[in-house]
């Protein structure tokens, strides 16, 4: 963030004599130009589909209101508005270029596996044989580039866990959460998801691929413009006890075992984690996910750096 901002600062408020006399006579088409940065940043965000509807948004805002647009860029109020939209553009684009470069070894507590030791193909055989039993369910593969070894206190240092059904379990997420996951530990998020504000899991890193990346064109084009792969953490996670739920509550925000009112009724309904049932157990899900809302209960364990390859695309280059 400071980067763009310092980025569009350089390329706007230091030439303001040139930019208010270029904006004169250029706002219309700076307008033009502005909607199509926009639209191609849209893209980039939120893939194809997404991109698409918010195109027609923008394009129509651009056509409604291009004559007061115009009027604003060539007034007072020009400098200002053409440095938001290069700060804007200028941290989608700062984000991709940064993060291609980003190294883990340079994380606190981080180590790079060796591939020829035995850990890496331990480790590697475990996350492949996780992938086996729900391949059925998915078109693509994923492979093992890069393993990470996270060697980090627990999130509460001298209270050890009193639960003992720890399973190791993934969680994708983006590059740069990633960072922030490894150098600061888990954050229980400020919106609910399917089953409320909870840290999610799964026992099938195929299923966590899909976090990886905010969108599908983005998992499909990133990895092909920086050579880097999707990261997928693995967790020794406590589950506890745990409550089977078959659909959405997103209003379940962990039990609290420190209620007066809980203790009262014996901790009666008391679990510790949520599993989210598949379709074949009778739930919503394609593979099932598990969610803990305390993150006393999560440790990490290694950080996978992986590669999706589509079976379809694998089985034309075997007939070439």
């Amino acid at each position: 963030t400071l980067a763009a901002a310092t980025l569009a600062w350089v390329l706007v408020v230091p030439l303001g004599i040139i930019t208010r006399s270029l904006l004169h006579y250029l706002s219309t088409l700076l307008v033009i130009a502005a909607a199509v940065m926009l639209i191609f940043t849209l893209f980039i965000q939120y893939g194809i589909c997404g991109g698409w509807l918010l195109a027609l948004l923008v394009l129509t805002v651009f056509v409604t209101f291009g004559g007061p647009m115009v009027w604003l860029i060539s007034g007072p109020c020009g400098t200002a508005i053409v440095f938001l939209v290069a700060f804007f553009c200028a941290r989608v684009v700062l984000g991709v270029v940064f993060l291609r470069d980003l190294d883990p070894n340079t994380w606190p507590g981080v180590r790079e596996v060796s591939k020829d030791s035995d850990e890496f193909q331990s480790q590697k055989d475990h996350f492949m044989a996780s992938c086996e039993p729900w391949k059925h369910k998915y078109d693509f593969d994923l492979s093992v580039d890069k393993l990470y070894r996270i060697d980090r206190p627990p999130a509460t240092p001298g209270q050890p866990s009193s639960r003992t059904d720890s399973q190791a379990l993934y969680h994708g997420t983006p590059w740069e959460a990633a960072m922030g996951i490894v150098c600061d530990g888990f954050r229980l998020p400020n919106h609910p998801g399917m089953f409320g504000k909870g840290i999610y899991f799964a026992d099938c890193p195929l299923k966590s691929w899909r976090y990886c990346f905010p969108s599908k064109e983005m998992a499909n084009a990133l990895p092909r413009i920086t050579g880097k792969g999707g990261y997928i953490l693995m967790c020794w996670v406590d589950l506890g006890k745990k409550r089977q739920e078959k659909e959405a509550k997103p209003e379940l925000k962990g039990y609290n075992r420190r209620s007066w009112m809980n203790w009262l009724t014996g901790h009666r309904g008391a679990y510790d984690s949520v599993q989210g049932l598949t379709e074949e157990e009778g739930g919503a899900l394609r593979v099932p996910e598990y969610i803990v809302y305390d993150i006393a209960q999560i440790r990490l364990a290694y950080l996978f750096e992986v590669q999706k390859t589509d079976r379809s695309a694998a089985r034309s280059s075997n007939n070439i």
